[in-house]
């Protein structure tokens, strides 16, 4: 029976996995997994190496995206609010969002692999499907976090996409409060009459 695994340092990868590191590092933490067997050849010591490299480098399986638990107004972010989230009937990756008008979310995606262990390299792009009419997108650098801000009441799904995998937010946006009245002047009309008597 091989002995327990060992621990091996931590390898830091760039935003584009470094294969050699990775191999490197799974290889040696191989050969020391496999040292105290006595029935151990080569071959056992490269395929271990090979399927932790294999789990390591795995592309993302799902996207989940999580809003940020305060909402803040667009034009006074000491205002701010709990974020109005639920999950949506989409399954995985998918919730519904809810702010005024004149709100904006961060919205988060983290890239998991199939047992929800975070990935890494992935290029995440963010769409939105009411053309700039209900909400605009202020993506990160990295991809990984988008501002939404909302535009005009009505109904948008945020899409961030990896590749094939998708993940959705529906974004609701309501009126936002009174802040200012409208008084606007009728037609000008005489008056009726007095009635006698009255």
């Amino acid at each position: 029976m091989a002995a327990d695994i060992p621990s091996v340092e931590p390898v830091q990868l760039t935003s584009a996995p470094d294969y050699i590191a990775v191999r490197t590092a799974a290889l040696a933490a191989a050969a020391k997994f496999w040292a105290d067997s006595k029935h151990t050849d080569a071959e056992q010591v490269l395929d271990t190496a090979a399927a932790w490299t294999s789990w390591v480098l795995a592309p993302a399986t799902q996207l989940v995206i999580t809003a940020a638990p305060v909402t803040f107004d667009q034009h006074d972010p000491a205002k701010n609010n709990p974020t109005i989230s639920v999950p949506a009937p989409g399954g995985a990756g998918t919730m519904a969002v809810t702010m005024t008008d004149t709100q904006q979310v961060t919205l988060s995606v983290k890239p998991e692999d199939s047992k929800g262990a975070p990935t890494t390299g992935d290029t995440v792009t963010w769409s939105e499907d009411s053309s700039g009419a209900v909400v605009t997108l202020q993506p990160s650098a990295d991809g990984l976090s988008c501002v939404v801000v909302a535009n005009a009441p009505g109904t948008a799904n945020v899409t961030a996409t990896d590749g094939t995998l998708t993940g959705t937010d529906t974004i609701t946006v309501d009126p936002g409060a009174t802040s200012q009245l409208a008084l606007s002047e009728g037609p000008v009309t005489d008056q009726a009459p007095p009635t006698p008597g009255a």
